[in-house]
């Protein structure tokens, strides 16, 4: 799912490259909703974060979780959407910007990611998995229209750098994301918008497919 892993296996293995094909939804158009605000009963004045995804350890969560918990106004809120271990942990911060919201459908998801203000994809440098990762959420949050926070590992950095969408914490810490949250937030949203536009056929399944037509050719 990234270059960083294809060529890992290569180093390992003494093997051909394999082909990078990278876990991004369809292409879409005119998403933008307004669930979360209705559900929760938020105002157009608060900025909602979003976590969507597998609620585990590894993935940013409690780091998160201790960073929103620090705010004391509710001006910025986070929304976590999904499911996994840590899920009562979340359910016993909840407060008025500490939310949870259940895993909803594949085929609905992205009305509900569009929601949202930003989106986090904060994974942990715990691993080689995770350090070259290039997780799902980050290509949705996307093709939802929203700027990301990263964490600093080096796919994920890349896309946000190179495409210019977001922001990737200078360290993966509290503070680092802290940083990165008020800087996100400080930046010119019309031309992340621009920026974040140009991305959709990029990183869409439309284009990713095509790589598998021509594994198969091969």
């Amino acid at each position: 799912v990234s270059d960083t892993i294809a060529n890992e296996y290569t180093r390992l293995y003494d093997i051909k490259k394999p082909w990078v094909v990278l876990n991004c939804p369809h292409f879409a158009t005119g998403l933008k909703g307004n669930l979360f605000r209705e559900k929760f009963g938020l105002l157009d004045n608060q900025k909602i974060f979003l976590y969507q995804g597998s609620l585990n350890p590894g993935r940013g969560v409690e780091l998160i979780l201790e960073s929103f918990s620090s705010f004391t106004t509710d001006k910025f809120v986070i929304i976590f959407m999904g499911y996994g271990s840590l899920t009562s942990i979340i359910s016993e911060h909840a407060s008025k910007n500490i939310l949870y919201h259940e895993a909803v459908s594949p085929n609905i998801l992205l009305n509900f990611t569009a929601s949202a203000d930003y989106g986090i994809a904060f994974v942990e440098d715990s691993c080689l998995s995770y350090r070259y990762c290039l997780p799902n959420k980050l290509f949705e949050y996307l093709m939802a229209n929203l700027p990301v926070i990263t964490s600093n590992l080096p796919e994920m950095r890349k896309v946000v750098e190179n495409y210019g969408v977001g922001v990737v914490a200078e360290e993966n810490s509290i503070d680092g994301f802290l940083g990165a949250i008020n800087k996100l937030v400080a930046m010119n949203h019309d031309t992340l918008r621009e920026n974040i536009a140009e991305t959709h056929r990029v990183f869409s399944w439309e284009s990713q497919e095509k790589v598998i037509f021509r594994a198969y050719d091969v």
